[in-house]
């Protein structure tokens, strides 16, 4: 009797481990795909430079404005804005990180490497050709900001006194200064050092497979 008790005694106390394992296990394995990832550096970059840009910039939206309308505010509209690029640029981070580890893609099939996944990404895929207008528009969006916070008739102050167009503006040339730099470190050490077979394991079917398969046993057979 006191076997069963004690037994049943230790399943509840496993209870919490149990629900803070599948809680915590999806999260830690996106980080670890992130860090492990040959574009790492550019997905860290781009996350310290969006989260706090969408953390202000939200509360810059909600908060109440001493202009006279929200519909004519420019910093409003530029806050906006700017939480929509941000959350894009995460999302292709993301994207970029994914997509390149993925074994199965049926596009890099033949690619087994770090750098040549990353060179096809970044040359022929249609998502990022997409992205990069977004960047060219991100870079023209601040510097537009730049001009309306210049002339701008009230700040949005968010927390204590923060101002949250010059915050997020402040990120959002860091971004533009550091992301390069980072994807261009990121493409060098995966150059270098990443020996990796991102086709290992993968189930999809390699075309030539079956003419390599033919050809070894034509030799055999002669």
């Amino acid at each position: 009797m006191a076997a069963i008790l004690c037994k049943g005694l230790g399943e509840i106390c496993k209870l919490p481990c149990r629900a803070c394992e599948l809680i915590c296990t999806a999260p830690c394995q996106a980080c670890a795909n992130i860090c492990c990832t040959p574009l790492s550096a550019y997905a860290i970059t781009t996350l310290v430079a969006h989260i706090p840009i969408l953390t202000v910039g939200i509360q810059g939206i909600l908060v109440e404005s001493n202009c006279v309308s929200k519909q004519t505010d420019h910093n409003f509209l530029w806050l906006l804005l700017m939480v929509i690029l941000s959350a894009i640029h995460i999302m292709a981070a993301f994207y970029l990180t994914l997509r390149i580890q993925n074994k199965n893609d049926t596009a890099m099939a033949e690619l087994n490497s770090g750098i040549e996944r990353a060179s096809y990404l970044l040359c022929h895929d249609v998502g990022v050709a997409f992205y990069l207008l977004v960047w060219i528009f991100f870079v023209v969006w601040l510097s537009l900001g730049g001009i309306w916070y210049a002339s701008a008739a009230c700040l949005v102050l968010v927390g204590n006194n923060v101002d949250a167009v010059a915050f997020c503006m402040g990120f959002g040339w860091f971004y533009v200064v550091a992301a390069p730099c980072a994807l261009m470190m990121s493409l060098c050490c995966t150059a270098c050092c990443d020996s990796t077979d991102y086709t290992a394991g993968s189930t999809v079917h390699h075309p030539n497979s079956n003419n390599n398969n033919n050809n070894n046993n034509n030799n055999n057979n002669n």
